[in-house]
């Protein structure tokens, strides 16, 4: 209705939302074309290299005998809510190990994540059981899309955009709403597992993970880095987000680079050693490569899970990794692999008709995620039970668990089907949300690895 109750002529009604859709488009190109500066410090001296996995496992009260790893993927809100799902599990789950009774939640040693998944990842790493309080509130049931429409809105922020790209504009309502103005120093509480969130490389494709390896090889403070600039460099999805971009001063500090960086690689070295090889030792080129511009995670790992893979093909001594991480006396790994894909796209070839380039664009998409999801679990797969073999002796065998949590197993067809369709979005309804969380919870419970695994450990009853 126009003003007094009297509706405006034909065609006038539509003025005031036009207005605001041509601002929003507006502010949006105007998001588009600023510069962030990066906001990564340099330091003027390095340090030893410290391992892949450095939390202060036994500071915190860990169990010595099990390895657990987990891997949250990508997939916007519905990826978030899924491995809060899984997390709540493993609150619930009470069992015993080394004679005392432990909940699972508490023997989590690493958390590596990307997209939609380092939301969830990134705030247990800062606050704990604080999400199971209040993190529905302040993530999983708030419009964040209209949010940060809402942002390039206020006047207070147009200025802001000739400077400020909209990627480092949804980092800031990140920090500011979600993060408290959490650093990476942050996530060293005692009692915190190892968090990686990981970004894509646009000038490689290849994965950067937020690590102290990553950040000494560019001479750069890790430690002061906003958690949320890192959170939102993982789900930057292409064309929505420009990249996050980090200035590279490599070279200009006295890190030591690792051996296993600096030796030649041998005639049988695995695939994925070669890789991380190659694709750190380009960081090294400080003046060929004066930036890194990060984009989402998803694309060059949806899963989240090469980087514990890598952690493995780099240890020249298995065992004395897991010494110098507080499982000297390792005896079961268990590794979670919480899995939020979508279900696959449609089959074209039942059908003559055109494909419309958005289908083809997410048919190929889909379809490739898939195939490469496949592949990198049953590297991982391998990878892992290897491991166990390797650090079993005599008497002392390690079990190992691999255990993928996704929509594919859940038993419920119907059910299935309806969250492997839940889109991609930082938007969704109270209802997709109670059940991405509750499939999350019941898709682990019933899964009959990790079923194994509980019953090695010896369920424990809760006072």
């Amino acid at each position: 209705m126009g003003l007094g109750g009297v509706r405006p002529r034909n065609g006038t009604a539509r003025c005031g939302c036009t207005n605001r859709v041509v601002l929003v488009a507006v502010l949006w190109s105007l998001a588009a074309c600023a510069t962030t500066p990066p906001a990564n410090h340099p330091v003027e001296r390095g340090s030893n290299i410290q391992p892949e996995f450095q939390a202060g496992l036994a500071a915190a009260g860990r169990s010595e005998e099990l390895f657990l790893v987990t891997t949250f993927s990508g997939g916007g809100t519905r990826a978030a809510a899924f491995a809060y799902g899984v997390l709540q599990e493993l609150a619930a789950t009470d069992v015993t190990i080394g004679g005392e009774p432990r909940r699972l939640v508490d023997e989590v040693d690493l958390i590596s994540s990307v997209s939609g998944g380092s939301f969830t990842a990134a705030y247990y790493g800062l606050f704990g059981d604080r999400i199971f309080e209040d993190y529905e509130k302040v993530f999983l049931r708030r419009n964040l899309q209209g949010r940060l429409i809402l942002e390039m809105l206020r006047p207070i922020n147009w200025l802001r955009l000739f400077r400020v790209d909209r990627s480092q504009l949804a980092a800031d309502f990140y920090d500011r709403e979600i993060f408290e103005g959490a650093t990476f120093a942050d996530f060293r509480r005692v009692d915190a597992p190892e968090i990686v969130i990981n970004a894509t490389d646009l000038s490689t494709a290849g994965r950067f993970p937020f690590s102290p390896i990553s950040f000494g090889l560019i001479c750069s403070d890790l430690e002061s880095y906003p958690v949320a600039n890192a959170v939102m460099a993982s789900s930057a999805v292409p064309i929505a987000f420009p990249t996050i971009r980090l200035s590279n001063h490599a070279g200009s500090c006295n890190f030591e680079v690792p051996g296993w960086l600096q030796q030649p690689p041998e005639e049988n070295a695995p695939i994925a050693l070669l890789a991380k090889r190659e694709f750190l030792a380009s960081y090294e080129k400080g003046r060929d490569r004066r930036f890194i511009h990060l984009l989402d995670g998803g694309l060059s790992d949806n899963l989240g899970l090469r980087n514990a893979v890598a952690a493995i093909t780099v240890a020249a001594d298995p065992l004395q990794m897991m010494r110098e991480i507080g499982h000297g006396d390792i005896r079961q790994i268990l590794v979670l692999v919480v899995n939020a894909e979508q279900r696959a796209t449609r089959q074209w070839g039942g059908t003559n008709r055109t494909a419309s380039p958005r289908q083809v664009m997410s048919s190929l998409s889909g379809r490739q995620i898939h195939n490469t999801n496949r592949i990198t679990i049953e590297l991982a797969r391998k990878l892992f039970n290897d491991l166990g073999r390797t650090l079993s002796r005599p008497g002392a065998p390690v079990a190992v668990d691999f255990v993928e949590v996704s929509f594919e197993m859940n038993e419920d067809t119907s059910e299935r089907e309806f969250l492997g369709g839940v889109e991609t979005s930082l938007r969704l309804s109270a209802e997709k949300v109670d059940r991405l969380i509750s499939a999350g919870r019941g898709i682990l419970r019933s899964s009959p690895a990790f079923q194994r695994a509980v019953g090695r450990m010896g369920a424990a009853k809760r006072e």
